[in-house]
């Protein structure tokens, strides 16, 4: 109960994010003429288009979200303060994508209970058989069972696979574009203090997902296979320190680094923030007239900076939700789905295959955490980049 809260939580924050702006909201006035240019310049030193193939790594209904705009467009919109989301139509695409993942999972439910039912059928009969030709039987129809939960298990394990592999390509575009506007802030701490942080992040999170965790996921769910097989070998046990020590390990990870990555920022944020306010004062005190010119200048260019490293971040999260949407979603699907296989198969079917079924959903569980963790280091960790560079330009 405490993951599916947990699960919960993090997905209704990217919901949060994703429909920061009221329905109704009218789009914001255009910026100063003089903001809007330097707007635009920063935008022109920064080949946005590359980014636009992230979007063809997203199932149909991610590029639906994004309403048929460029990821420049998006930056360009978001810097401009000109975006206005209607989360009611925004919440119908979620719902009609669910409702359509749910459609498409019942093939697997009603094949495993066209399974069940046979099973059954062999069980009445069993009194007219040998018991090897009857045990064999059954064998037969648990054996089929766990093909097919096997095999969803193997495209589920793939979405995943893949999903988190183009976060992890995202954010590897995506960081050091940020750092570097970090750095023309004069953010130096701060962008020194991030760039080892984020370094790891991209690439040490993705191979532990793929190399660890996926791996853990799989044994997990052989071991629920092996230890319903027959009651002589019992593995639940097994197979419960196997789950946990999955979740283990993306805690401690998920603790540390986001612990150490908050503590510092702050800190080089700060000084950055003083840094640039001694600076400032010295300039316009040595040098009345031009200096006070300089630093007004200077402040500008600035805010547009950070007004664009905003921007960027922002749609960095838009299209970490995105990623994480499609394979959370067809997981839950899933698991839906095998709770009520388990529950409609119990009066007729043998108590292992119910098992076997329990467990498995559970099993699934361990993959929507992966998706769900990744995708929320990503995000907070873009979320305390944004904030890194609001903190240092208001400590000015």
């Amino acid at each position: 109960m405490k993951r599916w809260c947990m699960a919960g939580f993090i997905f209704l924050a990217v919901l949060v994010v994703l429909g920061a702006a009221p329905a109704s909201a009218e789009p914001a006035d255009s910026p100063a003429p003089g903001l809007a240019e330097g707007i635009e310049d920063q935008l022109n030193e920064w080949d946005t288009n590359q980014w636009d193939g992230f979007t063809s790594g997203l199932s149909e209904e991610g590029r639906a979200f994004l309403e048929g705009k460029s990821i420049g467009e998006w930056i360009a919109q978001f810097a401009a303060g000109g975006y206005a989301f209607n989360i009611e139509d925004w919440l119908n695409m979620l719902l009609q994508f669910f409702l359509g993942q749910l459609t498409g999972s019942m093939g697997i439910m009603v094949q495993i209970l066209a399974v069940v039912f046979i099973s059954a059928i062999l069980q009445q009969l069993e009194g007219n058989l040998s018991k090897s030709v009857g045990q064999i039987a059954q064998f037969a129809c648990y054996g089929v069972t766990v093909i097919l939960m096997m095999s969803c298990l193997a495209s589920l394990m793939g979405e995943t696979r893949d999903a988190v592999h183009q976060m992890t390509s995202l954010m590897q575009a995506m960081f050091p574009v940020m750092l570097a506007m970090l750095s023309a802030m004069g953010s130096f701490s701060t962008a020194g203090v991030f760039q080892p942080a984020t370094a790891f992040l991209t690439s040490g999170i993705g191979s532990l997902v793929e190399n660890f965790i996926l791996p853990l996921v799989f044994l997990a769910a052989v071991l629920s296979v092996i230890g319903n097989f027959t009651d002589k070998i019992r593995l639940d046990k097994l197979s419960g320190l196997v789950k946990n020590v999955s979740q283990w390990s993306i805690g401690i990870i998920l603790t540390v680094f986001l612990g150490i990555l908050a503590l510092q920022g702050m800190g080089a944020s700060t000084f950055d923030g003083i840094s640039f306010r001694t600076a400032k004062y010295t300039v316009n005190t040595m040098i009345p007239m031009v200096g006070g010119m300089f630093s007004d200048t200077l402040e500008t260019v600035l805010g547009c900076s950070l007004l664009v490293k905003n921007a960027i971040g922002l749609v960095g999260l838009i299209l970490l939700g995105l990623f994480a949407l499609a394979p959370v979603v067809k997981i839950v699907a899933v698991i839906f789905m095998l709770k009520i296989c388990s529950a409609l198969a119990q009066p007729i079917a043998d108590d292992r295959t119910v098992r076997c079924l329990h467990e498995f959903s559970s099993v699934l569980v361990l993959l929507v955490i992966a998706v769900l963790v990744v995708s929320l280091m990503f995000f907070l960790a873009m979320c305390l980049l944004i904030n890194a560079g609001n903190t240092a330009v208001m400590m000015r």
